[in-house]
């Protein structure tokens, strides 16, 4: 396993998922949400397994190398990992308190169209999903490649229930909304 203290890119990246942790995790407690501590927890539990995959080297056969690391590839990852971390932050302090760690269905609910709102629906997944490809660039293992194939299956998932969730409640607006909004990427999907 690569040491992050003598290497900059490795110490910058986990720097940048460090930082998300402590500002996930603070946030959370300062939201009116009751769910804090499970939003605490899924945090954890999502760097925490991107975390393992990347350093579990028992795992040789799935990890094969994919390409190397060159210093332009990597400048490109920190970039791209910080991005994600940049979305993030700005997309939950967006939603501020009226931010929860599950989709719920409230009276009177608000379709929040400012920020990284007005270009996506699901800012943070995108901002979460940057984090894994950066750190996936960065790294070029196949398990790795394996990691954000995965975390982008859940979080579609997890966005279309969401989804769906906002459509019953809201109703035409939020459908609206959808129409005019991509869910990830901006102009693309």
């Amino acid at each position: 396993m690569r040491s992050i203290l003598t290497n900059p890119i490795d110490a910058i990246i986990a720097l940048a998922w460090a930082l998300f942790l402590l500002y996930w995790g603070i946030s959370a407690v300062r939201t009116k949400s009751t769910n804090w501590v499970v939003a605490i927890l899924m945090a954890f539990a999502l760097v925490g397994l991107f975390l393992l995959l990347r350093y579990g080297e028992t795992l040789t056969v799935v990890n094969l190398v994919l390409w190397h690391r060159t210093l332009p590839l990597a400048i490109l990852s920190v970039g791209i990992v910080l991005a994600g971390l940049a979305i993030l932050i700005w997309a939950r302090r967006v939603l501020g308190a009226s931010w929860s760690a599950t989709a719920e269905s409230k009276e009177n609910s608000e379709i929040v169209q400012k920020g990284p709102y007005r270009y996506v629906r699901h800012p943070m997944y995108t901002g979460f999903l940057t984090m894994v490809l950066g750190s996936t660039i960065a790294y070029g293992n196949g398990l790795d490649v394996l990691v954000l194939i995965v975390f982008t299956a859940g979080f579609c998932a997890k966005a279309m229930r969401e989804e769906s969730i906002l459509k019953k409640s809201i109703g035409r607006r939020y459908e609206e909304y959808c129409l005019k909004t991509k869910a990830f990427i901006p102009f693309i999907i």
